[in-house]
């Protein structure tokens, strides 16, 4: 893509699909399994679309000619990546040779039963070199800069112009960092009874450099908070944490999900965490417990 003077660039960090296990009997034996599916609508030249299901197998081996387009999936995970430099007289010079490194590096799901990450890029492209990325704390100087993301793409370019000639060597480099947001912490009982008062404890940790406004804290689950809590806590110093204690009685049973937002002028994006907590019913609680003990 070549910008204009004025024009901002956009940096897409990660991209999101679907998974779902079928059976393929209009292909041929092999492709059973796991496919790809993209119900977000795609623009084309005939109007709007979805993309899928495509066998993961299939986008693995690059199989392009496997329905349904395998190859807009291998390309999502296989594309080159091609630098150009836009000089004063309008030319276009290529920085350094086309690359793939930079796309696809890291594929990964839900785990099953958990909220774990699960790492699945082998399963969509054979092993190859990896890209460590620098995780640092943010401060205020970047924040006009990052905008809506929590990433920066710092960039040099280096033009090496001989004076006896009228030839000249260009090189480009970049880094992208990905910052660390202030830490959210929950912690609540792996299990709980229904209908018994219980409490979730709530840190959140500063490690700006500087105070953290006020905050807005949102706490949800169905099943274990009646409605949406709105909480505010006053401002957060540099290197510190704050507390809250949130009161509630899980009124339905089984696994259900904890979940805390905070806002705060001073935070490029809200931070979110979740905590599953299993509710025993009322009626079960003693020989359960029982059970656990022994």
């Amino acid at each position: 893509m070549v910008q204009s003077a004025g024009q901002e660039a956009a940096v897409r960090p990660f991209c999101a699909w679907n998974e779902c296990w079928m059976k393929r009997p209009d292909l041929q034996p092999g492709y059973d399994g796991w496919q790809a599916v993209d119900a977000a609508p795609q623009g084309t030249g005939s109007g709007q679309r979805c993309h899928g299901p495509a066998p993961v197998k299939a986008i693995k081996e690059g199989r392009l000619d496997v329905p349904f387009d395998v190859a807009t999936f291998f390309a999502a995970t296989n594309a080159t990546c091609a630098t150009w430099v836009h000089l004063e007289n309008g030319e276009l010079k290529q920085a350094f040779p086309s690359s793939r490194h930079y796309i696809g590096n890291n594929i990964s799901t839900k785990g099953v039963g958990s909220e774990r990450c699960e790492d699945i890029t082998h399963c969509y492209k054979y092993p190859e070199e990896h890209i460590l990325s620098t995780a640092l704390p943010y401060v205020a100087a970047y924040g006009p800069a990052l905008k809506s993301t929590l990433l920066l793409k710092v960039t040099a370019l280096v033009r090496d112009k001989h004076p006896l000639s009228t030839s000249s060597a260009t090189f480009l480099a970049w880094q992208e960092i990905h910052f660390r947001a202030p830490g959210l912490t929950i912690q609540v009982p792996e299990s709980v009874i229904q209908f018994r008062p219980t409490e979730a404890k709530i840190q959140l940790h500063n490690p700006l450099p500087e105070s953290l406004p006020d905050s807005v804290v949102s706490v949800s689950g169905q099943g274990l908070v009646h409605k949406e809590r709105c909480y505010r806590l006053g401002p957060t110093e540099a290197g510190t944490a704050r507390w809250l204690r949130i009161p509630f009685t899980p009124t339905q049973a089984g696994a259900r999900r904890l979940t805390v937002h905070v806002e705060s002028s001073g935070l490029i994006q809200p931070c979110r965490s979740l905590r599953t907590v299993r509710v025993i019913p009322a009626g079960l609680q003693s020989s359960t417990l029982s059970q656990e003990a022994a």
